[in-house]
C-alpha cells in the first residue's frame, strides 16, 4: 500500500506540473511543424493525380426539330478529365486508368494504385441532359418574353407571334427533373483522395457549365432561324440558370454494401478518431516520462 501511496501521490504531483502540458502541448506541435515542413518539400513539384475512372453511363438521344442526336456524357467527361492541365503548365490534371468494374476499383484503391475511382452512374447522361434542357429553358425563357412584349408594344404583331411560337417550342424543356451525380471510390484519410474529392467538384460543375453554354447557344441559333427572330443571350441570364443541383458522392473502401456517407461524416468517422488516439498516446507517453522522472529523482 505505501509504494501504491506513493506512486498516486507522484502521479499527483507530475499532473500537477506545468511540464507536463508542455509536453503534451509541445510533441504534437513539434511533430505538426516538422511534418508541415516536410509535406510542403514534398508536394513541391506539380504531377498528375493518378485516378480510374468506371463509367457505367448509358448513351442518351435528344431532339431538337427534326434532328435526333445521341450522346454518351460520361465518355465526354472522361475526355474533358483527361484533357485538363494545371494552370500555366503542360501538366496534365489527372493520369486517368480505365477501370472496368466495382470490384476491380475497390482493389486498386485499397491497394493506392490509384488516388480515386470516379464512376459515372448509368443515368449521367439522361440527367446531364435533362439539365442542359432545363438551364437552356431558364436562360432563354425571358430573353423570348422580352422580346415579344416590346414586338407586341411597338404593334409588330406578326413579330411578337414568331417570339410567343419560340416560346411555346420552347416550353418543352421546362419543369424537368434532374440530379447530376457521380461516386468517388477511395479511402478518405489518403491525402490525394481529398484532393480528388475537391477538384472533382470543382470540374464537374465546369463541365455541364461548358456543356449548358453550348447546347444554350445552339438551341438559340436553331429558334433564331425556325422563326427568324433575334435571341441574344447575356452571361448574367445564364449563370442565374446555372444554380441547380450537383452531387458528387463518396464512396470509402470496405464499407457496407450500399453504404451512402458524406465525405465530411467519413473524414470525422475515420481519419479524425486516429489523430485524437495519436494525441491521447503522445500525451500518455510524456505522462509515463515525466512519472518516470519523479520517481528516479525521489
Amino acid at each position: 500500500m505505501t509504494i501504491l501511496s506513493i506512486i498516486i501521490h507522484k502521479f499527483k504531483s507530475v499532473t500537477r506540473t506545468k511540464e507536463l502540458y508542455t509536453y503534451i502541448i509541445g510533441f504534437p506541435l513539434v511533430f505538426m511543424i516538422i511534418y508541415g515542413s516536410f509535406t510542403g518539400f514534398a508536394y513541391s513539384k506539380v504531377e498528375p493525380i493518378k485516378i480510374g475512372f468506371l463509367n457505367n453511363d448509358v448513351p442518351v438521344k435528344y431532339t431538337i426539330g427534326e434532328k435526333t442526336y445521341q450522346t454518351i456524357f460520361g465518355e465526354k467527361f472522361y475526355n474533358y478529365l483527361s484533357c485538363l492541365k494545371y494552370e500555366g503548365t503542360n501538366t496534365s490534371v489527372f493520369n486517368i486508368v480505365n477501370i472496368s468494374s466495382r470490384e476491380e476499383a475497390e482493389q486498386k484503391t485499397g491497394k493506392l494504385e490509384v488516388a480515386a475511382v470516379v464512376e459515372a452512374p448509368s443515368n449521367f447522361s439522361k440527367n446531364v441532359i435533362n439539365a442542359l434542357k432545363s438551364i437552356t429553358y431558364l436562360t432563354l425563357v425571358g430573353i423570348i418574353s422580352n422580346e415579344a412584349n416590346n414586338a407586341y408594344e411597338l404593334g409588330n404583331y406578326e413579330l411578337a407571334s414568331r417570339y410567343w411560337a419560340a416560346l411555346t417550342e420552347l416550353s418543352s424543356f421546362s419543369n424537368l427533373t434532374y440530379k447530376i451525380k457521380i461516386t468517388i471510390i477511395s479511402d478518405p484519410t489518403y491525402s490525394k483522395a481529398t484532393q480528388t474529392y475537391e477538384l472533382t467538384w470543382k470540374y464537374l460543375i465546369n463541365f455541364v457549365f461548358r456543356e449548358a453554354n453550348e447546347f444554350t447557344t445552339y438551341y438559340a441559333n436553331y429558334l433564331s432561324q425556325k422563326y427568324n427572330i433575334t435571341i441574344n443571350i447575356n452571361s448574367e441570364s445564364f449563370s442565374s440558370a446555372m444554380e441547380q443541383t450537383f452531387q458528387v458522392e463518396f464512396e470509402r473502401i470496405g464499407g457496407k454494401e450500399g453504404l451512402k456517407e458524406s465525405f465530411t461524416k467519413m473524414y470525422f468517422a475515420v481519419l479524425v478518431p486516429g489523430q485524437i488516439v495519436q494525441s491521447i498516446m503522445l500525451a500518455a507517453v510524456s505522462v509515463l516520462y515525466m512519472l518516470h522522472r519523479e520517481l528516479t529523482s525521489g
